[in-house]
């Protein structure tokens, strides 16, 4: 297993439908084409976003955390916050913590390496009890959904 920090622009075509791949695998009901991958990757302030990719020894991506970058204004000071948006292994690759600790140990590095001055989350059910004990990020309050659909 090897873990590999990358922005999107540095990502090969092969790795993106891997990344594509993998998140359907742990995500069926879900779909994520390279076309949607780019559009949400590829749109943030900088023109990318962090990707801290955990491949197996075949190369293949398993596991990954995406973060996306964008600018925001504290003080009058602008600084670089990003939005955690991915963060998957598959289900035979969970059973070694390991593999876990070094997806998050890595992007908090990375991240940090790259001028992020804060990182924040919507976490699922599964992985919030992680982001809390692992990563020590911190509840800030509930959060209710409302959806207006425009088309019908």
């Amino acid at each position: 297993m090897r873990i590999e920090c990358k922005k999107t622009t540095e990502l090969s075509d092969m790795e993106i439908a891997d990344y594509c791949e993998s998140f359907m695998r742990v995500f069926p009901k879900h779909t994520r084409t390279i076309e949607k991958f780019k559009s949400e990757y590829l749109h943030s302030s900088t023109g990318y976003s962090y990707h801290i990719l955990l491949k197996n020894d075949d190369g293949k991506i398993v596991g990954v955390y995406s973060a996306s970058p964008f600018n925001y204004e504290i003080d009058n000071k602008t600084v670089l916050i990003a939005s955690g948006a991915d963060f998957l292994v598959e289900r035979e690759y969970r059973n070694d913590i390991r593999n876990v600790i070094g997806l998050i140990r890595s992007t908090e590095a990375y991240l940090k390496e790259n001028g992020i001055a804060c990182l924040y989350g919507f976490p699922n059910e599964y992985s919030y009890k992680l982001n809390l004990s692992l990563m020590k990020m911190k509840a800030v309050t509930p959060l209710d959904t409302y959806i207006l659909p425009l088309k019908i």
